[in-house]
């Protein structure tokens, strides 16, 4: 994708390899950056944790023709403008952007529904403005507050008494009716996690451990967030860690940025095209050392998405040691 000077493409644009020239076909932008707040006047009661569950579905009602992205990275909408950098919260701020052939000072008859945790859904209809480095907040206003927010203090317990942490989780409830939230943990070994400005109600509770390559319980547990704090005991198998080592043809390390994606042994199948992962749980490590920790005790296989690899690769994991995997990468 491209943008800049007020110019942007509407849809990825494949260069191959080879390729001496390139078209990029763009249109005229028209972008902001959506700021919800609450009605009463402030920032919205939002979850440091909250991953998911909250935002705005975007669409153009038709008044121009126009193709409608959310979410774009205010770095694209702004390519071009030097020195322009706009801070945002992504739990409450979404940026817009609109490409369209016509060229105006400002788009109309975009729709905005926003749904926040513990907030009435709101509609609102809004004109975006050129792009232009004088990129302004667009204040929108939720719906009202329902029934207030509480707070969840989660107790984990090891199913046989060994150190949990530390690992990252996230927590999953399950509104009963209502939405799914995610929140993001971190486990510390003994220490109940604290998660506040939950939306009041009756949830199920799951946690998801290792990027969702396990979760638990088997079943949702119950639990209800009321005004005050409510508390929660989560038992959790042994947990371990695996470290990558990954190398070149001629030994050298690699020290760039490694997206691995792993399933549980058991979860691997193969069809008349190889080897299919199912259940997967991807992780993005930047730098080395590349340690992948809260990974449940148990036999696995990973496979290197970036940068692409061929095959497989497999190892265990149990609580008593770092398992450690050399990989040859060969591009």
């Amino acid at each position: 994708m491209a943008g800049g000077l007020g110019l942007v493409t509407v849809r990825t644009v494949r260069v191959e390899q080879t390729a001496q020239w390139v078209d990029v076909p763009v249109q005229f932008g028209y972008a902001g950056l959506v700021r919800f707040r609450d009605p009463i006047g402030g920032v919205p009661v939002v979850s440091e944790a909250l991953r998911t569950g909250f935002g705005a579905v975007v669409k153009n009602t038709g008044v121009m023709h126009g193709a409608v992205q959310a979410g774009v990275p205010l770095g694209f909408i702004l390519a071009g403008f030097k020195g322009k950098e706009v801070p945002y919260d992504y739990r409450v701020d979404q940026p817009v952007l609109v490409g369209s052939h016509v060229a105006l000072t400002s788009f109309p008859g975009i729709q905005l529904t926003a749904s926040y945790p513990g907030y009435e859904q709101a509609v609102q209809l809004i004109e975006l403005p050129r792009v232009s480095a004088e990129a302004e907040p667009i204040e929108i206003d939720l719906g009202f507050p329902l029934r207030g927010f509480g707070g969840l203090r989660v107790h984990f317990k090891s199913a046989t008494g060994s150190p949990l942490g530390p690992a990252t989780a996230v927590l999953e409830l399950f509104a009963q009716p209502g939405p799914t939230y995610l929140f993001d943990l971190r486990l510390l070994d003994g220490e109940p996690v604290e998660v506040f400005e939950i939306p009041q109600g009756n949830y199920g509770l799951k946690v998801r451990l290792g990027n969702g390559l396990c979760r638990v319980p088997d079943v949702y547990q119950p639990i209800e967030i009321g005004s005050g704090v409510s508390e929660s005991v989560v038992v959790v198998p042994d947990l371990g860690e695996v470290q990558l080592k990954p190398s070149n043809q001629g030994g050298q390390a690699f020290d760039g940025r490694l997206i691995v994606s792993l399933c549980e042994l058991s979860n691997l199948a193969t069809d008349g095209n190889g080897i299919v992962m199912n259940h997967v749980a991807n992780f993005t490590l930047d730098s080395s050392p590349y340690t992948i920790a809260g990974i449940p005790n148990g036999d696995y296989v990973g496979r290197i998405l970036l940068p692409p690899q061929d095959g497989v690769f497999y190892f265990s994991v149990d609580s008593v040691s770092t398992a450690e995997v050399e990989i040859l990468i060969d591009r």
